[in-house]
């Protein structure tokens, strides 16, 4: 079911559990299917015009995704207009209409799979050079599709794939200017070499899946992305250079490239998927960049490289990352992370037995299930640590207390789940996320400190029965899933809130379920580096847009979750909803409520 409709579309409100590259500073909803697909044929018709924002209970919502299956089978839908603000469009949105002609906007980032599948009379679409991933199945079936001849088949500078039973092709030469190539374009080809242009961009998921060829130029490209499984499967691939453009490698892109024996990585790369190389059993040569923040589990599991290591040592380095360690051979059951490690991605058997962890000033990020089940009773995180995989302390039973770095921005799923013996946290005012069943299960959990930037929370982040005391210190209430709070007591349980918000706690969803609400919180911006000085700046609110009077400097206006949304000098700023805003004027700020 849909959340809202308005003027005949209905929509779905989006949380950050839905799009994680959406931002999620104001409002945001997607364009969903009416009831079920099988009668939407009887509810979108005609022409229609998506709006870029939509009303709905006094609150603005940006259009950022036209959902699975949207407009499927609405067979009398004839026109369509996207406005500039939609980043997906998602699987089978407009499957089985009749639409001729679309026009992707700019802002359009994904198009999913059969998105356009047997539109029997579109013959015409333009893409946006912004798209960073589409799915070869988009058009299949489609006018535009069956007038294409066999071959190799591009759309304005995106290589789909190729139509027919089989391509039979020594070589792929990937024409000048293509800068995508299709998620499953060329899955089980097999070629002898690819040869790809200079402008290439982005390599889909799955796009090479179980094909065979010897050699690839990535390192000539401008590759970005390699999405996930891109290469997986490849029984002949032995080196592979990346380019110095790339930032991204997906999930089990390399995985069981059994001949791949050397891996040359670039300066610039950010991330390296879960199972990245997995099974690559003779990778034996390979780098970790400095740039790298990321780097997912069991990435270079099986590799020869790992396996080798592994025979003389328990605690595993490369570069200055920790990749593996397989138990604590140490009678004190102490791990010492080296100083100058900046990421530590995993553990295998053996690693719960630790009772004492030290981590350097160096550590930049804690991998997904880092320490699950570790035995330390304290932890002392470093502030130089921004990020915290998922689960990475789950099931620490004999945890008592840790102090969580300033700068990470989200407590990620399952986090610190099943810590019995934790008894109190405090979320940091950099957090603006709260991953489901983050803290669910922490028995003797009672009291919570949920920090000023705080803007949605997962589903049972807090399912606790001994919660006594909530302190929650942003303004506007956090967007919660309905059992965010499962098991607590709202009888008992204790809800501080910033003084002068009880009226918005109290009829917030979720939160409103609160019998003891005391606004007794000093109220915290949200906004880092700006002192709330309030000295003579002269700010006004009015008709819905804040009004700067006597004053010739340029000025910058913030909302509270530090976002600025005006900087100039224009003396009047339509605000895009209602609530606090924050306007500084060189070394001077000063809050101001407007009401739309």
């Amino acid at each position: 079911m849909y959340d809202f409709m308005v003027d005949g579309i209905c929509y779905d409100i989006l949380t950050p559990q839905d799009y994680d590259f959406i931002s999620y500073t104001d409002q945001v909803c997607g364009v969903k299917y009416y009831t079920d697909y099988y009668v939407n044929g009887n509810f979108y018709k005609g022409s229609i015009i998506i709006p870029s924002t939509v009303q709905w209970e006094g609150v603005t919502y940006e259009v950022k995704t036209i959902e699975y299956g949207a407009f499927r089978y609405c067979t009398e839908l004839t026109e369509i207009e996207i406005p500039n603000s939609v980043k997906v469009i998602g699987g089978r949105a407009f499957y089985e209409t009749n639409i001729s002609a679309i026009n992707i906007p700019e802002s359009v980032e994904i198009i999913d799979e059969w998105c356009f599948e047997d539109c029997s009379q579109l013959t015409e679409i333009h893409l946006t050079q912004n798209l960073t991933s589409i799915k070869s199945s988009a058009l299949s079936g489609s006018a535009w599709w069956e007038q294409q001849e066999d071959g190799l088949i591009y759309l304005d500078n995106v290589l789909l794939g190729y139509k027919g039973e089989s391509l039979d092709l020594d070589n792929l030469e990937v024409k000048d200017g293509t800068y995508i190539i299709a998620d499953y374009a060329f899955s089980y080809c097999n070629f002898d070499k690819i040869n790809l242009p200079k402008s290439m961009k982005y390599i889909g998921e799955s796009t090479f899946y179980d094909a065979s060829f010897a050699s690839i130029n990535l390192e000539n490209t401008q590759v970005v992305t390699i999405g996930g499984y891109a290469f997986q499967s490849n029984d002949e691939l032995t080196t592979v250079k990346f380019p110095s453009t790339l930032k991204s490698i997906g999930k089990q892109a390399f995985y069981n490239n059994t001949n791949l024996k050397s891996v040359f990585m670039n300066d610039g790369l950010f991330e390296i998927g879960e199972e990245c190389f997995w099974y690559c059993t003779n990778l034996s040569i390979f780098n970790i960049p400095e740039t790298v923040m990321h780097i997912g589990k069991d990435a270079f599991r099986y590799t020869y490289w790992l396996t080798e290591a592994k025979k003389t040592e328990d605690v595993i380095y490369k570069d200055d990352c920790l990749l593996y360690y397989t138990g604590i051979n140490d009678p004190t059951h102490t791990l010492i992370v080296k100083e100058g490690t900046r990421v530590l991605i995993d553990n295998e058997p053996g690693s719960n037995d630790i009772e004492v962890l030290l981590l350097p000033n160096t550590l930049k990020t804690i991998g997904e299930e880092a320490f699950i089940g570790g035995k330390f009773t304290s932890l002392d995180i470093p502030e130089s640590v921004e990020y915290i995989g998922a689960e990475a302390f789950e099931s620490c039973l004999n945890l008592v207390s840790v102090q969580l770095p300033p700068n990470i921005t989200e407590i990620n799923d399952r986090t610190f789940c099943y810590c019995d013996a934790l008894r109190e946290i405090t979320i940091p005012n950099s957090v603006t996320v709260i991953g489901k069943q983050a803290f669910t299960g922490c028995k003797v959990l009672e009291n919570v400190t949920i920090g000023a930037r705080v803007g949605y929370i997962g589903a049972e982040a807090f399912s606790i029965s001994k919660l006594a005391t909530i302190n929650a210190y942003p303004i506007t209430p956090p967007m919660c899933e309905w059992n965010v709070f499962k098991n607590v007591d709202k009888s008992t349980c204790k809800l501080n809130v910033p003084k002068g918000y009880l009226y918005e706690y109290a009829t917030a969803p979720i939160w409103e379920d609160f019998l003891l609400i005391n606004a007794n919180l000093e109220v915290i911006s949200g906004v880092d580096n700006i002192e709330n000085d309030c000295y003579h700046a002269k700010v006004i609110a009015k008709d819905g847009s804040i009004q700067i009077l006597d004053e010739d400097e340029a000025f910058m206006v913030f909302n509270v979750s530090g976002q600025c949304i005006y900087a100039g000098r224009n003396k009047t700023v339509v605000v895009p909803c209602t609530g606090i805003y924050l306007v500084r004027l060189a070394d001077r700020v000063e809050k101001i409520y407007v009401k739309k």
